[in-house]
């Protein structure tokens, strides 16, 4: 009878420990990206007080505004009232003086017809010729009063006239500046409006871009994910390995986005991005079509040495945050994919 052999303490012992190793490994790997959640979190927090302060800031402007527009109408409304009653006091003013003309003309004409009458009777009232000629000349002095009276009444009304044109002028004026108070006011509500608007819709994109989590092998940077090759491929396939996965190749943004893929890499790897100069010698463009204006060439490149060097690669740094050169679109090596 054959007997079993005891199993081995020293082969469990060995498995126990390599299991334990992968177990601490993946509770970092989950910390770390427990942190960077974190850290995104406090961004967006951050961000939604800012968006929250310049809203408020918004609003208290545009209420002011909106205040002194009122208290400008009303000025101008009380100017318009206290014009309106100086022109009728003084057009009572000129009725007033029209009808005192008259009825001095009408006393003249009187004067005039007693005087024609004493001219009949200019011999039989000879010792009244001096009163008579005393009356002459009074009435000659008022005559000339008059006269100049009268001109100034026409002085007058046609100041009257230019006041009240004037006063026209000015009504028009004020009509047309409460009108385009008017507009400006809907203009006003209209813009706080669509503020509110684009407020409530970057409030929900954040929201959305919170809640974005990267897959399994995928490392997360600000509102993106990040997939580092292990494998090699040319340019296009690289591409093509990005886009069925939902994103594509690499595109830097900024700065501290280039210096984030930089530590990614590997000492010394080179990586393919989502740069190339194919349509146009010289004129580099990203892979949603924009062109590079930002960029961290090393000394000397973009060279297209050989002159098919079409695509752009990443350089890792250990010093700073990484370059960039151009190759051959063929030539096989790592990529970086973004979505």
């Amino acid at each position: 009878m054959d007997h079993l052999a005891p199993p081995d303490p020293t082969a469990s012992t060995v498995l126990g420990t390599q299991e334990k190793g992968d177990l601490e490994a993946r509770l970092g790997n989950l910390t770390e990206e427990k942190e960077q959640l974190q850290e995104t979190l406090k961004a967006a927090h951050t961000e939604r007080d800012q968006l929250s302060v310049t809203l408020e800031t918004t609003r208290d402007r545009l209420e002011a505004s909106y205040n002194l527009s009122k208290e400008e109408v009303g000025r101008l409304r009380t100017r318009y009232n206290d014009s309106r009653e100086d022109l009728k006091e003084l057009q009572a003013k000129f009725n007033r003086l029209k009808t005192e003309n008259d009825r001095s003309k009408q006393e003249f004409r009187q004067l005039q017809g007693n005087f024609s009458s004493l001219g009949t009777e200019k011999d039989q009232l000879q010792t009244q010729h001096r009163q008579l000629s005393d009356a002459k000349t009074q009435l000659q002095s008022s005559y000339s009063s008059l006269e100049k009276r009268f001109t100034s009444l026409l002085t007058e009304k046609d100041q009257l006239q230019s006041n009240f044109a004037a006063l026209n002028r000015e009504k028009q004026t004020l009509k047309s500046n409460l009108d385009s108070l008017s507009k400006e006011k809907g203009q006003l509500q209209s813009n706080y409006q669509n503020l509110q608007t684009q407020s409530d819709q970057s409030k929900r994109e954040l929201q959305q871009l919170q809640e974005i989590v990267c897959e399994n092998g995928w490392k997360k940077f600000d509102f993106s994910c990040y997939y580092v090759s292990t494998t090699t491929k040319s340019w296009k396939q690289s591409r093509e390995f990005c886009t069925s996965r939902g994103g594509d190749l690499l595109i830097v943004n900024s700065g501290e986005e280039q210096a984030f893929v930089n530590t990614l890499l590997k000492t010394d790897q080179n990586a393919w991005m989502g740069l190339s100069d194919t349509v146009t010698e010289g004129n580099w463009t990203w892979v949603d079509g924009t062109r590079a204006t930002t960029t961290y060439w090393q000394p000397g490149q973009p060279n297209s040495y050989g002159g098919n060097q079409d695509c752009g690669e990443l350089l890792h740094d250990l010093s700073g945050a990484g370059q960039w050169n151009d190759d051959a679109c063929t030539a096989e090596q790592t990529w970086v994919c973004e979505k």
